[in-house]
């Protein structure tokens, strides 16, 4: 019998007729692993430390800390897991809400682990540990000022899993911490196989994944040092200190990989720190995108059909517009969509489209004029959200002000109601007595005059506060 709640997909499948569900990923946390690979209750904090080249192709020291609660600890990998199912969810509304509404059933389901009352505890176990997790790193990627930035930040701000005893349903909402948010607005996000990632058999072989879709996704090739990919990338034990201790963790799920033909590695002499790189060469992807002939445009995100209608408009053809959107995320498409126009603007437009084509496949550097134009752009986009901000602050405080004073003045209706005419008559005199001389004669002259009310009101306020407290005594 199906489910009788909504489907976490657009429409209604089978399990043999339904195709690879593309969520996905995004691409500063895929460096950031934050949660660990077997269970740590006793410990709340891990530090990784690392050197590697800044923006300027500079050395220097990054870190990473990631916090976990007292209650709960470091998040477990299963956290991990969640919040790629958070993702798969929330990509298909573009990431537009910090909120995002779910099914636990169809999350479980996704995420391959049963629909018993222990998945369900499991599930809120890792909300749990989402929602204490703090991250600290001066090694977040800034896309829009090319930097290195420090940051802290939650994943989640909070949660709420509700469940209704008599039908059975539960429901799930998370709020995305607003600075994460802001990250996730840069769009700095790749595509992701859930259903490929969700089949792999053990946490190292999904992380490792992880990292390996995103740096293979547009050379085929990849070369790391075997212990800063372990130590630093997928976060094994640094009990593991060798080379041969470290392959014995990672061979496992290298060759889960190579199995499944997603792509080879070999493990050779190299001038690194350990000696010993690890070379990757992907053979395919697990599965790809639907390609247009199979899938409407309309099945884009917004965002997604914005880029690929400009891509169309310089002359890529409608097909390899599809597959550009699909296989690159914004950031990397929307410089060298600037960089096109920048060309055309200073009469050296290319011949055709496939400039633009190998441009954003090779992911082209800019001329030094279009990135100072672009950094202007961003400042200038900066100094707006920061006068929105302002205005959006203004008007709450002027909100919360009326607000308040709204119920303050019913308060005093309300108590001087609780009063006898005679009451309210000589108790409204007093207050009026105690107004300065400049302001007692301007009531005489006009009692309805600007301002007065409220200052009578105030010492209305203030003769009751002191009757009550004379009586309360």
């Amino acid at each position: 019998m199906p489910d009788p709640q909504s489907s976490l997909f657009p429409t209604a499948v089978t399990p043999d007729t339904a195709p690879a569900p593309f969520g996905r990923d995004e691409l500063s946390l895929i460096e950031l692993a934050f949660t660990t690979l077997g269970r740590a209750r006793s410990r709340k904090t891990l530090r990784t430390e690392w050197k590697g080249k800044d923006h300027k192709g500079r050395t220097r020291k990054f870190y990473k800390i990631v916090t976990g609660s007292d209650e709960f600890g470091l998040p477990e990998y299963a956290s991990e897991e969640l919040l790629i199912a958070l993702f798969h969810k929330a990509s298909r509304d573009d990431f537009e809400s910090r909120s995002v509404t779910a099914v636990p059933y169809e999350l479980l389901q996704l995420m391959g682990w049963g629909t018993d009352g222990r998945a369900y505890e499991r599930i809120k176990r890792a909300l749990d540990q989402l929602a204490g997790v703090y991250i600290t790193t001066n090694a977040l990627w800034n896309p829009e000022k090319e930097t290195f930035s420090k940051a802290g930040f939650h994943i989640l701000d909070d949660y709420e899993f509700a469940e209704d005893a008599d039908s059975g349903k539960t429901s799930l909402t998370v709020n995305w911490n607003e600075k994460l948010f802001a990250i996730f607005r840069q769009n700095r996000f790749k595509s992701l196989d859930t259903t490929f990632f969700y089949d792999l058999p053990s946490p190292v072989a999904k992380r490792l994944y992880r990292w390996l879709d995103k740096h293979l996704r547009n050379t085929a090739h990849a070369e790391i040092d075997v212990l800063h990919l372990a130590h630093v990338k997928l976060e094994v034990s640094r009990s593991k200190r060798y080379v041969s201790s470290v392959m014995q963790v990672l061979e496992p799920a290298l060759d889960e990989l190579t199995a499944r033909a997603y792509c080879t590695w070999s493990l050779v002499d190299s001038q690194t720190d350990s000696g010993k790189k690890l070379v990757f060469d992907r053979i395919s992807t697990p599965a790809l995108p639907p390609s247009p002939a199979d899938e409407p445009i309309e099945a884009l995100s917004p965002d997604q059909r914005t880029i690929f209608d400009a891509l169309v408009e310089r002359g890529v053809t409608a097909d390899t517009a599809r597959r550009l959107t699909t296989e690159h995320d914004a950031e990397r498409i929307r410089p060298q969509l600037d960089h096109f126009d920048h060309l055309v603007e200073t009469d050296q437009a290319p011949r055709s489209g496939g400039w633009l084509v190998k441009a954003i496949t090779e992911d082209f550097g800019l001329p030094p004029a279009l990135l100072a134009r672009r950094k202007k752009k961003v400042a200038k986009r900066e100094a707006s959200q920061q006068q929105r901000e302002h205005a959006a602050t203004e008007a709450r405080r002027r909100a919360e002000n009326a607000e308040y004073l709204a119920h303050q003045k019913a308060t005093l209706q309300a108590r001087l109601a609780a009063l006898s005419p005679a009451e309210r008559t000589a108790l409204e005199a007093e207050a009026v007595a105690l107004l300065d001389t400049f302001n007692r004669r301007r009531h005489e002259d006009d009692p309805n005059a600007p301002g007065l009310r409220g200052l009578v009101d105030t010492n209305l306020t203030t003769l009751l506060d002191q009757r009550n407290s004379s009586t309360d005594s």
